[in-house]
């Protein structure tokens, strides 16, 4: 499951969730400031095109270039 919120000054929250027992294939998440991820790793994982199986993470990405995740 994805999901993408923009808020008013043009941020847009970011969650992205699989709830299966296998990794799901994620596609242009995009990047951003890391709000928090079920286990170290997830959000970059899921940038990368899988999400772990029983995993999620949310983040907030101000600017289309953002390059990856922060703390």
């Amino acid at each position: 499951m994805l999901a993408r919120w923009q808020m008013n000054d043009e941020t847009h929250l970011v969650i992205v969730l699989n709830l299966g027992e296998h990794p799901a294939a994620t596609l242009g998440l995009g990047v951003g400031q890391l709000l928090h991820e079920t286990d170290e790793g997830v959000a970059k994982a899921a940038q990368s095109g899988r999400i772990p199986p029983r995993a999620a993470a949310a983040w907030l990405r101000h600017n289309p270039g953002d390059e990856e995740v922060s703390a």
